[in-house]
């Protein structure tokens, strides 16, 4: 218990030092508030260790876990500060190598930093193996930078994730290939190793499914390594929505069915032959070295790590017989771990291993006894995750516990006969791949496509942590003495309830955003527009994006609405039906809850919600519609916010600009505090007159990265500087919001983290 208290205070040491560095404020008045509550709950946990108690030690590794995370900060600023200077860099070594869509993904080392280079080319390389080691040329690879911060709110934060493998650079390989005189081929011991574990791999899946399926193999990939890059989508999708997924990722479970069987073998063998020293030595050691083989295979994900060290204790405390403390091992071991990674915290992997295994050492014992041992288990880990599971995955199952007991006991079976077949002690190709189908098959029967999943906004992090907080203390055993001293420990129990309540409200500030307050969003799809008016009880969609081959609706728009606390679009707007404007409407549509859709609209049309928030359509003219050039006769909408005129132009070009300036002329009509620069910041665009006339404080332009229309175009750029308009682009800012306050608004960044207050100007309104 000692460690597992070690852990915690040290594992707040490094969150309230995330805290104290937030991503989206500058520390403000608004921040006064919860550092308040941060020192208060500081103090009182300090008093509730005492009372239980425990050393003053654990004030120590409070500081200790600040510091930590204070220097890993220092180190990715320096690394800032030095990210291009590609001259220094001298050579690039490659550690694993995945085939993607746009080429392939290579995770290296650079000058002592994991490094994450994406080539981009279309010719092939096989599976790559053969370049683990290998040195490429540095130059070839192009500017090195840190990992971008999410471009929407709230979503999925993809920087920390690689922070959390330690990997704090990414640089880009463009062009069709690397000829032999750019990569020098690795002779270090220690990756022919690596490179002879994954090779072996790759042969026992083409030799065991040789005459099966592909789809046999690339599930057998998935559940015996966690290699999910060949399954078809809608088999995994089946398994998201049964929250069944995990046996797809390579885990504790696997190395827990694994030491399972190890157990049952070698009981097996001591009740055949008698318990001998000679045995014991021979299968401890043909054990320790083959998990350190099967942990190889699965890349050393933090769930199989932290799984094998744990049997590896195991293990120890038998050669030293000594009792083994599954509670203590684990706290040790995650320790560990983010002492020296401690952005893995924020790792959803680390955090559902982590979640997972103290629900097996502290609430399955609780249950044990009151309900079948079979379901335990289950009930206890998806108990404990479901608010979890929900704000993570957006999602929840009514049927999970039922599927998980299913796919664990097939699971159960599934990855002990693979590994027989890894060592070739039978053939198991039919047996494997029979009972993959009937994994899969069973798996979508109770899915039923959905049926029985739904889809669900993200609950607060302060009710999600105040949820897991208060089950972990119920069901422990400080609790169980509580109860048993009861007087003297009624002090005790409700300072820790306060703690639990202090903590959770905590949880709730550092999960706020500047978002969460802004009722005009101009979202990041890429290479396409998509603006999300959020008012209370009307959520509107003004475009969508889009992109060939890629679902911009499910991928982008879907994830940023239910992470921001929306469970439907009342109303779609398109402003015309290209591609990076409507599409994404017509995906979304296919996965989520959007009421209506509109495609049309005429000047004098206007939608409101009441006379403050309102949606006005200024272009085109009745009659003229059908003409052959979309992007003239591209709907412009002005939208009435709180006072607030935001005008959003569509791809109108210079042309229709004039037409519009034209049709509007001796009015205020065009006046606006808000420009959507049309086109993307096309130069068919936006003209000197037409941004005069218009008149805006601020200009927002949707675009993708690096797109290859070279948008937006410089001569449009230094025309809004010219005239004094500030800019702001999704591609270098990401999402940015419209936030009314009571002299103006503001506009918050996600990706830059800009807080600017602007006033409205008098003549506007």
């Amino acid at each position: 218990m000692a460690l597992f208290f070690t852990l915690g205070v040290w594992m707040a040491g490094v969150l309230i030092d995330c805290f104290l560095k937030p991503n989206t404020l500058e520390l403000s008045g608004n921040a006064l508030s919860p550092i308040s509550i941060l020192t208060l709950c500081v103090i009182i946990v300090f008093v509730a260790i005492r009372i239980l108690e425990i050393n003053k030690f654990f004030i120590v590794i409070y500081f200790f876990g600040l510091i930590t995370m204070f220097f890993n900060y220092m180190h990715i600023v320096g690394l800032d500060e030095n990210k291009n200077q590609n001259d220094e860099l001298t050579e690039a070594i490659v550690e694993y190598i995945e085939e993607k869509d746009y080429g392939y993904r290579l995770t290296c080392k650079t000058e002592g930093e994991g490094t994450i280079i994406y080539w981009y080319t279309d010719s092939s390389i096989g599976d790559g193996i053969d370049l683990i080691g290998s040195v490429i040329r540095a130059n070839l690879i192009n500017e090195l930078e840190l990992p971008e911060p999410p471009s929407n709110p709230n979503t999925f934060d993809y920087r920390y994730y690689l922070y959390g493998k330690g990997i704090y650079l990414s640089g880009r390989i463009t062009g069709k290939g690397m000829d032999e005189s750019e990569i020098q081929r690795s002779e270090n011991r220690f990756y022919e190793i690596k490179k002879s574990i994954l090779r072996r791999r790759e042969d026992f899946l083409d030799r065991i499914f040789e005459d099966e399926s592909n789809e046999s193999k690339a599930f057998a990939r998935g559940i015996l390594f966690g290699d999910t890059g060949e399954m078809d989508e809608e088999v995994y999708e089946s398994f998201q929505g049964n929250n069944t997924a995990h046996i797809l990722a390579a885990s504790g479970l696997h190395i827990g069915i694994i030491y399972l069987t190890y157990k049952r073998i070698k009981t097996a063998v001591d009740h055949l032959f008698g318990k001998s020293l000679v045995l014991d030595i021979f299968f401890k050691t043909f054990f320790v070295l083959f998990l350190f083989i099967y942990g190889t295979m699965t890349l050393w994900t933090p769930s199989i790590t932290r799984a094998i060290a744990l049997v590896y204790l195991k293990l120890l405390s038998e050669i030293v017989n000594r009792r083994y403390d599954m509670l203590s091992s684990v706290s040790l071991i995650n320790l560990v771990m983010l002492i020296f990674r401690p952005f893995l915290i924020f790792a959803v992997g680390f955090q559902m291993s982590f979640f997972s295994a103290y629900a097996i050492s502290i609430i399955a014992p609780r249950l044990r006894g009151k309900i079948p041992n079979k379901f335990a288990l289950t009930v206890a880990i998806q108990g404990f995750l479901l608010l979890y599971m929900m704000r993570t995955y957006n999602s929840f199952s009514p049927v999970s516990i039922v599927a998980n007991v299913i796919t664990v006991s097939l699971a159960s079976l599934y990855v002990p006969i693979g590994v027989l077949g890894f060592m070739r002690l039978f053939p198991v190709g039919r047996i494997l791949s029979g009972m993959g189908e009937l994994m899969i098959w069973l798996d979508g029967l109770i899915y039923q496509e959905g049926l029985f999943s739904s889809d669900v906004k993200s609950p607060g992090l302060g009710i999600t942590a105040f949820y897991m907080l208060i089950i972990i203390y119920l069901s422990s055993e400080t609790r169980m003495i509580f109860i048993e001293r009861k007087e003297e420990s009624r002090k005790a129990s409700l300072m820790v309830h306060v703690v639990i309540i202090l903590l959770a409200t905590l949880f709730s500030f550092w999960g706020r955003s500047p978002f969460d307050k802004a009722s005009q969003v101009f979202i990041d799809v890429g290479q396409g527009d998509a603006i999300h008016l959020d008012w209370g009880d009307e959520d509107i969609l003004i475009d969508g994006g889009g992109r060939h081959n890629y679902n911009v609706g499910k991928k982008i728009l879907k994830p940023y609405l239910l992470k921001n606390g929306n469970s439907d679009i009342d109303l779609a707007l398109s402003t015309h039906e290209h591609m990076d404007h409507f599409k994404g409407i017509e995906e979304l549509s296919e996965v989520f809850d959007v009421k209506e859709v509109l495609t049309w609209g005429n000047s004098g049309n206007r939608i409101a919600l009441d006379d403050e928030r309102y949606i006005e359509v200024l272009w085109p003219i009745p009659g003229n519609e059908d003409s052959s050039d979309e992007n003239f006769y591209s709907r412009v909408f002005m939208v009435f916010d709180n006072g607030i005129r935001t005008l959003i132009t569509g791809d109108i070009t210079e042309p229709g600009e004039r037409a519009l300036m034209e049709e509007y002329r001796g009015t205020n009509k065009l006046k606006c505090d808000i420009l959507k620069i049309a086109h993307h910041g096309s130069r068919f665009s936006s003209s000197t007159e037409f941004l005069e006339r218009t008149s805006p404080k601020v200009a927002v332009i949707s675009v993708g990265k690096n797109n290859s229309y070279g948008h937006p175009s410089n001569e449009v750029i230094e025309k809004l500087n010219d005239l004094g308009i500030i800019v702001y682009r999704t591609d270098i800012d990401g999402a940015i919001g419209i936030i009314k306050d009571d002299s103006g608004y503001i506009v918050c960044t996600n990706k830059t983290s800009k807080f600017d207050r602007y006033y409205m100007k008098s003549d506007v309104r």
